[in-house]
């Protein structure tokens, strides 16, 4: 009994690093940065505590997750679904993909990525890949008008303002003949 609550209550850290931290944060001001490792913060301290775990952040890229050995083998044992997945990091909001979600997962070294799509609970429910597993990768892609809107010229072909423009430069062009 004595050797077992020992066992339980063995300290486990995980060290989870935030990828891709400095590309994401270059060109946002300090403000919205702040912000982010506000949200940051708030996911990873609700998530611990809710798994009696506490967080120790390092730096701006990675920090100690701490849990004692009885959660870790619990947390195992749960299955998190890509939904919950998901709902965890705040849902989709109106600009995500919901009918191309990708799943990169890691086989015996070699790298397979699965398509799910979310408005189908046939397809979602019958993937490899709704179980999520250690390492999985998870991404949501932008809506074709997000793409447009994220590109130097943005949705400027459907916009008045293109068309007012070219109008007019039709005119100057041909107001020289």
């Amino acid at each position: 009994l004595l050797r077992q609550k020992y066992t339980n209550e063995k300290l486990c850290l995980a060290y989870v690093r935030f990828d891709n931290y400095e590309e994401v944060t270059r060109g946002i001001s300090e403000t919205s940065i702040a912000n982010l490792n506000g949200e940051i913060n708030e996911l990873l301290t609700k998530w611990a505590s809710s798994n009696q775990g506490f967080i120790c952040r390092m730096n701006k890229e990675s920090c100690l997750v701490g849990f004692t050995q009885a959660t870790v083998l619990d947390m195992m044992e749960d299955k998190f679904t890509i939904l919950d997945a998901l709902g965890t990091l705040g849902d989709l909001n109106i600009t995500g993909q919901r009918t191309n979600v990708k799943v990169i997962r890691e086989n015996y070294g070699k790298k397979t990525a699965y398509e799910i799509n979310l408005c189908s609970a046939e397809d979602l429910y019958a993937s490899p890949v709704y179980y999520l597993q250690q390492n999985d990768v998870v991404y949501v892609e932008m809506n074709k008008k997000e793409k447009r809107n994220s590109t130097v010229m943005g949705n400027s072909t459907v916009q008045p303002a293109f068309w007012m423009s070219l109008a007019s430069f039709l005119v100057g062009v041909l107001s020289w003949f």
